[in-house]
């Protein structure tokens, strides 16, 4: 773990346990609506627009559209539909997608009394959840890769074709034994000369093997939409493949981060 990264997050007055005071205190002081709105969403993996004004206690009108738009402006939440979902307003999910915003509720604002109490003054960095760190940078690659998604179409060779993506999640399968809850695909792009991209996040220190490699396809063989078009597979691993993915034709494209920036 970076030092500086749990000295700045874990100590009396830290930087990073006072910065969203700051934010909502001076940037986006002339409305509590604005606080309130990102307080809610951070207990919820997503919302849509009516549920959570619902939660707030405030009407759709005119007002709360324009914090909606100012806090998407700002960067600090964001607005998708999932694949299956048609792109309407009422379908819209709204999360918190500043990477700032989504480190302190998940990891500083559980321990604020702790943190001002000086429980890690000797020790900041065991403030720090080490696997629950892993599995959120896991997370956080993965709303990376949706927000540069055009980059990655650049990339892939088919940017200049009529597209539409999202992530994809089907509750059950008609192969339960084999996954039981359903399944869910990082992000698919439907393009318009009929060929679906399948593609898969992993954020990982070592490279990805060929069990994991066999998982993932396994998933990618249950997408079943339109089964007359063709479909491309791509694996995009922070810490590349072993030779035995290379040359097992499982993916059409691996990629690195080296590939896209």
């Amino acid at each position: 773990v970076v030092p500086g990264l749990v000295k700045n997050s874990f100590l009396p007055g830290s930087f990073f346990s006072t910065e969203k005071m700051r934010v909502f205190v001076s940037a986006l002081s002339e409305s509590s609506h604005y606080e309130r709105i990102v307080d809610v969403l951070a207990s919820h993996r997503y919302m849509t627009r009516d549920n959570l004004l619902k939660t707030i206690g405030i009407g759709s009108g005119g007002s709360a559209t324009k914090v909606f738009e100012d806090l998407i402006s700002c960067g600090f939440i964001d607005k998708y539909h999932s694949f299956q979902s048609e792109e309407s307003t009422r379908n819209q999910r709204l999360r918190i997608s500043d990477p700032y915003l989504n480190f302190y509720f998940k990891f500083i604002a559980p321990k604020m009394k702790s943190i001002e109490s000086g429980m890690f003054l000797k020790h900041p960095e065991s403030g720090l959840n080490l696997r629950a760190y892993e599995q959120f940078l896991g997370f956080s690659f993965e709303r990376l890769m949706v927000q540069i998604s055009h980059h990655l179409a650049t990339i892939l060779g088919f940017s200049a074709i009529e597209y539409r993506a999202g992530s994809y999640f089907r509750r059950s399968t008609l192969q339960k034994s084999i996954l039981p809850e359903g399944f869910q695909l990082d992000y698919v792009f439907e393009r318009a000369d009929h060929v679906f991209t399948l593609c898969e996040f992993k954020h990982t220190h070592k490279p990805v093997d060929l069990k994991i490699a066999k998982i993932i396809l396994g998933r990618m063989e249950l997408f079943d939409y339109k089964p007359k078009n063709a479909r491309q597979r791509v694996l995009l691993a922070t810490a590349g493949v072993t030779s035995e993915v290379k040359n097992s034709g499982i993916f059409d494209r691996i990629l690195t981060l080296k590939d896209l920036f």
